[in-house]
């Protein structure tokens, strides 16, 4: 008599881990089997691949905002804007807004002058009014994906023209007495 064959099923819970790195991970199922005499097989199930990890990225960091000077006469100048600017992707783009009197605003482009600080140039106008200009600075920077810090650069000032000594009075065209002489 030939001994009957029962069919037998078996199941698993396969747990994969968690992938923590930057590039995808791939692994391959496979399913081993003995019988009685020892021998073996093995049946390929297949593979899984579990996606990379969204890497963290934190937008850039700026610090150390100089504008130097901070004072210009009224003929303007030129003023000189540094910022250190970092990014673990690193910086595409740094660049200084200045608000400009009246409510207007222009942009300058910040070179890179090391690994992490950035310097750029504004050239101020003259000041033809009696009363002082300021001009503020709002220093950003931008990284690979486009996020962006901003670092408060302050304010700097055109001085005002200098008051004029007072006139004389015109000599009077009328007879006397009118009082000069």
């Amino acid at each position: 008599m030939v001994p009957s064959l029962v069919d037998t099923s078996y199941s698993a819970r396969l747990t994969i881990p968690a992938n923590v790195s930057d590039q995808p991970v791939s692994h391959t199922i496979a399913v081993h089997a003995w019988d009685g005499n020892s021998g073996e097989t093995i049946a390929w199930l297949g593979e899984v691949q579990v996606d990379a990890t969204p890497q963290f990225d934190e937008p850039p960091i700026v610090s150390d905002p100089s504008v130097d000077p901070r004072e210009l006469p009224a003929e303007g100048g030129t003023v000189t804007i540094q910022a250190s600017a970092w990014d673990l992707r690193g910086i595409t783009e740094a660049l200084a807004t200045i608000g400009l009197p009246g409510g207007t605003s222009t942009v300058v482009y910040l070179e890179a002058i090391s690994s992490s600080r950035f310097e750029g140039t504004f050239t101020a106008p003259a000041n033809s009014g009696t009363v002082p200009q300021e001009y503020s600075v709002e220093i950003s920077a931008s990284d690979d994906i486009g996020q962006q810090a901003f670092a408060d650069g302050g304010i700097f000032t055109v001085a005002a023209q200098p008051a004029r000594p007072g006139r004389r009075p015109a000599r009077c065209q009328a007879a006397p007495p009118c009082g000069h002489a």
